[in-house]
């Protein structure tokens, strides 16, 4: 099965994909939550540890408020990540291998 070294690596390219994707979508012009936009990733043993850190006002935009609409970039952005990532094809391998150490004998 997939090496906690391999697992991270994919982890962290999801990331930046992410990263890369909100950045992209961000509906504002001023630039200050795109250049807040962080993505991290981390393994500590079998602990996985990941998320994205920006701007509060990010939730606002991404959610709408009382006074302005949902402009939902954070869970455009998650779809074209998800989609697109290597990420699911490095987990999928992963599972499988497992299965195949299982249950393939």
């Amino acid at each position: 099965y997939m090496s906690s070294k391999k697992l991270k690596k994919a982890i962290v390219e999801f990331g930046k994909d992410f990263e890369k994707n909100l950045k992209l979508l961000v509906p504002f012009r001023t630039g200050a939550l795109k250049r807040s936009i962080k993505t991290f990733a981390d393994i500590k043993g079998e602990t996985v540890k990941g998320g994205v850190e920006m701007k509060y006002y990010g939730q606002f935009v991404n959610e709408g408020t009382n006074k302005m609409s949902a402009q939902p970039f954070i869970n455009d952005a998650w779809a074209e990540t998800r989609f697109d990532s290597d990420v699911d094809k490095a987990i999928i391998e992963s599972i499988d291998s497992m299965f195949d150490v299982t249950f393939k004998k």
